[in-house]
Parts: structure tokens; sequence; C-alpha cells
């Protein structure tokens, strides 16, 4: 399981998407994601 920077929960390692913060690779949730993609 990987945990996500966002919200921190567990997820499964399969259905991760990453993101570049200060250019290093964090794991972030499918949610945190879509979340993410709704404000931008």
């Amino acid at each position: 399981m990987a945990k996500c920077i966002v919200c921190n929960c567990e997820f499964e390692e399969g259905k991760i998407n990453h993101i570049f913060i200060k250019r290093k690779l964090k794991k972030i949730c499918q949610e945190c994601v879509a979340a993410i993609k709704g404000f931008s």
C-alpha cells in the first residue's frame, strides 16, 4: 500500500498517481488527483 501525501490515506499501489513537489516525486491517491484537477 502507498500513502497519499495530501490526505494521508492508504491506497493501492497499482492505482498510483505521481505529482512533482519541489522536483520530488510524490504519491497521491485518485481522489486527491480529482480534487486538484477540479480546482485548477
